[in-house]
């Protein structure tokens, strides 16, 4: 504590963090069907090896226990356990503040059977285009994994038809007695969605019509997801972007309505035959001007106006300036390799 003029206090803490504690052990207690290594398998923290020096593996965090909890309880719900239940966690530190020590006391329940599945909602479409993959459910030991991964199933179905907002909800009937299981899944698929719009973000060389012929989905038409995908994949195979990203937005103040926003980075690089990249303080410089892309070919211009390089798709030779730009003397001979992306032009 410094005392500072007109009454002011200027207070210095001094902080000690001193060594990071480890985790010494992790104990399950009440898991009769199954061991505890089975269980701690699937566990993101442990109490160390030879190599958590390494991993770090041995190192508490709360967003890895959050995660491990998250696992212990899809280990027993995919294996029928629908009662089971985490009573209580508890973090304990040892006296030297050296060692953590994590305990888990569970409740496994019984293990429960689905012997009837049932479809309710106002679906576009026929019962046989789910019967057949619904009905694998029947007989079966409950697993939630198969039930979310038929949810997505319709989720996918709809949003291929043009419900981009459709909700999609399994919902487990139990009886104790038996131990059989029915599961509800509640179909509620909106209202069918169109595509408004669809922009694109972050494209500094590419002409809007060269991107837009790769889409498969177009302005005005129902939303599809596959069409989305597919749109999404050709402009990855162009070889022209670094990476790829579509997201769908909501149009304010309807409900049936989308904008597809697809955010790229413009990626681009010529090598030399020997693999160096010849282009990089240029591609860097920001007195370069890109013109014309059109997908077969390519101009970049110096802050001069000056033409420094020309790339054609059909004339694998065609270098207009090259000497200016890469420091060549007239008449040298070099042989170069034109790669935009990783499509060789």
């Amino acid at each position: 504590e410094v005392k500072k003029p007109r009454n002011r206090l200027e207070l210095i803490i001094e902080v000690d963090e001193g060594k990071s504690a480890t985790i010494e052990s992790i104990n399950i207690i009440g898991n009769e069907l199954f061991s505890n290594e089975d269980l701690l398998d699937g566990f993101e923290l442990s109490s160390g090896s030879f190599f958590s020096f390494l991993s770090n593996d041995n190192a508490y965090s709360r967003e890895k226990l959050k995660g491990d909890i998250e696992s212990l309880e899809s280990f027993y719900l995919n294996r029928g356990y629908l009662k089971f239940s985490i009573e209580s966690s508890e973090i304990s530190l040892s006296k030297d503040k050296k060692s953590i020590f994590i305990n888990f006391n569970i409740f496994e329940g019984e293990q429960y059977t689905i012997n009837d599945v049932e479809v309710v909602g106002d679906l576009p479409f026929g019962d046989e285009v789910y019967e057949e993959i619904t009905n694998t459910l029947k007989d079966q030991i409950y697993s939630q994994a198969q039930i979310t991964s038929i949810e997505e199933f319709f989720t996918n179905v709809l949003g291929n038809q043009g419900y981009a907002f459709a909700e999609v909800s399994g919902n487990p009937v139990v009886d104790d007695d038996s131990q059989d299981v029915k599961i509800t899944f509640s179909v509620i698929p909106g209202k069918r969605t169109y595509t408004r719009k669809i922009l694109f973000a972050g494209n500094n060389l590419t002409q809007d019509y060269v991107l837009r012929r790769e889409m498969r989905q177009f302005e005005g038409a129902w939303s599809s997801d596959n069409s989305i995908e597919a749109g999404k994949i050709r402009l990855e195979r162009l070889g022209y972007f670094k990476e790829v990203n579509v997201e769908t937005i909501p149009v304010v103040g309807t409900d049936d309505q989308i904008d597809i926003k697809i955010a790229n980075t413009d990626h681009l690089k010529i090598l030399s035959s020997s693999g160096d990249t010849v282009l990089k303080p240029m591609v860097d410089a920001k007195d370069i001007v890109f013109h014309q892309f059109d997908g077969n070919k390519l101009a970049l211009f110096n802050s001069a106006g000056y033409l420094e390089i020309a790339i054609y798709r059909s004339n694998l030779g065609t270098v207009g300036g090259a000497s200016t730009l890469l420091g060549l003397q007239y008449r040298d001979s070099v042989i170069i390799d034109f790669i935009i992306g990783s499509v060789n032009v």
